[in-house]
């Protein structure tokens, strides 16, 4: 257990999964803190961790979907704890739980701010085609991720990385900023940098790129960063799945490879022409895709063979749109 000198620290953490635990171990290693509260989502996927940890260490713990009710805020109140912390949690903080904390509420956010502020930004970085992405810690204000930046990390994105796999690639870099910034912190050296709103860009629940539509308009790089941004896999698609249409019916692709052996160079965007051993080959703007996974208009994944019948293709199907955007 690590000590710096100085007053005890009564920390609430608001948080989710494995995240939040790994930054409570951390907090919970030095001896002049004391986590009087931690408080989960109840309908988050990951909350086995969380509760599991709590219970085990016997940390008080509050089942909340609405950290601003009148209920949680007052509980807070009464701890009157110097610092929140909000770990991999998405519930929007107001100003009222805001102001309770003297030292301010610091926040998680898998995005290189002032860039990628929102939700949904990983998705959005790699169909945007970013190179490098980050993760940040930031102070809490009254807008959306615009107060000021604690520590940042900045990486680079693969050429295969799926939504789900920066999703990793940010909390696993948080969790060893976290580790960096919080003795500092405690030692009292913290000072937040303003962000530059002048290069910010913001996402939200409306926005949908291209509307979920894929098209075979679009070079092999747009449409496989497309599928590849959307691809959450193995955890819930809650944003958008990459939807396509053929013979008057409505699928979604999930995974896509370059098509491999001869490619008809005549052909418009959209032909199907042919069944190969790992897909349905398919023509786009430059190039030919395979596509090898594909879920059915009720979002069930379906076996290519069994698409193929279902959806009566044959070589010469169109499959749209195709809009050479």
């Amino acid at each position: 257990m690590y000590s710096f000198e100085g007053v005890m620290k009564t920390i609430v953490v608001i948080g989710n999964g494995s995240m939040a635990v790994d930054c409570i171990k951390i907090m919970r290693g030095y001896g002049q803190v004391h986590v009087a509260l931690v408080i989960a989502d109840p309908k988050d996927i990951s909350l086995m961790f969380l509760k599991q940890y709590c219970e085990a260490e016997a940390l008080d713990l509050e089942f909340s979907n609405d950290v601003n009710s009148a209920e949680i805020v007052g509980k807070i109140k009464a701890i009157g704890p110097q610092i929140i912390f909000n770990i991999n949690s998405f519930q929007i903080i107001r100003e009222e739980l805001i102001a309770v904390p003297d030292e301010g509420i610091i926040n998680f956010h898998n995005g290189p701010l002032p860039r990628y502020r929102g939700i949904n930004v990983c998705s959005w970085a790699i169909i945007n085609g970013e190179r490098r992405y980050g993760c940040t810690w930031h102070l809490i204000e009254k807008g959306i991720d615009s107060g000021d930046i604690v520590a940042q990390k900045i990486f680079e994105i693969s050429e295969t990385e799926t939504a789900f796999s920066l999703i990793v690639k940010c909390i696993r870099e948080g969790i060893a900023l976290f580790a960096e910034f919080f003795p500092v912190f405690l030692a009292g050296h913290i000072a937040g940098i303003s962000q530059n709103h002048s290069l910010a860009s913001h996402y939200t629940r409306k926005d949908i790129p291209n509307d979920g539509f894929v098209d075979y308009g679009w070079n092999f790089a747009r449409f496989d960063r497309f599928v590849r941004g959307l691809n959450f896999s193995p955890l819930q698609n809650r944003f958008a799945h990459p939807k396509s249409v053929v013979n008057s019916m409505d699928f979604y692709v999930r995974k896509i490879s370059r098509c491999k052996g001869y490619i008809p160079e005549t052909l418009e965007p959209g032909r199907v022409f042919r069944f190969g051993e790992n897909g349905i080959d398919v023509k786009i703007k430059d190039y030919a895709i395979s596509i090898t996974e594909v879920l059915e208009d009720n979002m069930k994944p379906i076996r290519i063979g069994s698409f193929i019948d279902k959806y009566n293709l044959e070589v010469g199907s169109q499959m749209k749109p195709c809009g050479l955007v």
